[in-house]
């Protein structure tokens, strides 16, 4: 009996293939988990970074370094409870790690236990850092967050005194010294735009300040230069898309504006909705 030409009956070539084949474990040190997840955690991608730094875990339990980048992936989920569980198991295994003590001082911020988080940040600032500033521009951004102007401002000029020279330092001084009514703010946020003449977060910024001066042409042209993809402030979303409306008539620009706002937020509703809400909420601020 003749067989038709082909492959053999039991060859693998055969046999059907499954659709998603299960791939041999690979084992991989710390350092390997270590690295991957905080590229995650620092493109915002918090979820896998959970997963994979607890993958890490059950292969090395009791890493330090591995407990800090899960706590600081909770961070980024605003899982404060599970954040500061996994700092402070990491700081019981490495009590003088700066980036520890940066992750458990923040959880402790937002716990408004402001005292004990301070003091935690302080001896990061007694240390220089390790001579990593961005350690210290991670601190001052918790800071801020957490409205610490007068820490924030001091940590930001411990930097600058250090000879440290950074866009993100500038802005940090020109918040600060903004919410403490200091005069002269400003000129840090002129300097972080020399600097860094695409740093879009430090041009939004100064644009709020301009639209709030009521120097509104030159807040419009702040927002302008920003890339519509770059904006993230809704504060300067709103603003720009009123004043291309009241300066320019620009409805195009303003339509644009609007939807990047409706992309960002989706819970706000539609672009029109957005529209709407925006022009009814300028209209009672007017009255």
């Amino acid at each position: 009996m003749s067989r038709k030409k082909g492959n053999p009956p039991n060859s693998p070539r055969s046999r059907p293939r499954a659709k998603n084949p299960v791939r041999p474990i690979r084992y991989r040190d710390s350092q390997d988990y270590e690295l991957e997840g905080q590229k995650l955690w620092r493109s915002g991608k918090f979820s896998k970074a959970v997963r994979l730094f607890r993958e890490g875990l059950a292969l090395h339990p009791g890493n330090p370094d591995l407990l800090a980048g899960l706590g600081h992936s909770y961070l980024g989920q605003e899982e404060y409870i599970l954040a500061h569980q996994a700092f402070g198991k990491a700081c019981r295994l490495a009590p003088e790690s700066v980036e520890i003590l940066l992750g458990l001082g923040e959880c402790l911020l937002n716990f408004s236990r402001w005292v004990e988080g301070e003091t935690l940040f302080r001896r990061i600032m007694d240390r220089n850092y390790e001579e990593d500033p961005m350690v210290g521009v991670a601190m001052g951004r918790a800071l801020i967050r957490n409205e610490r102007w007068t820490l924030a401002r001091e940590n930001y000029g411990k930097l600058a005194s250090m000879g440290y020279e950074s866009p993100e330092i500038e802005l940090g001084l020109g918040i600060c010294e903004q919410h403490l009514g200091l005069a002269g703010f400003k000129k840090h946020l002129e300097k972080a735009l020399r600097l860094a003449p695409r740093f879009h977060e430090a041009r939004s910024y100064m644009g709020n300040v301009l639209f709030d001066e009521g120097k509104y042409e030159e807040a419009l042209e702040c927002f302008d230069k920003i890339p519509l993809p770059r904006h993230q402030d809704p504060a300067s979303l709103k603003r720009a898309m009123l004043l291309s409306l009241d300066l320019r008539e620009d409805f195009e620009r303003a339509f644009q504006y609007a939807r990047r706002l409706s992309e960002l937020y989706p819970h706000l509703g539609t672009v029109d909705e957005v529209i709407q809400d925006i022009l009814k909420e300028d209209e009672e601020e007017k009255k």
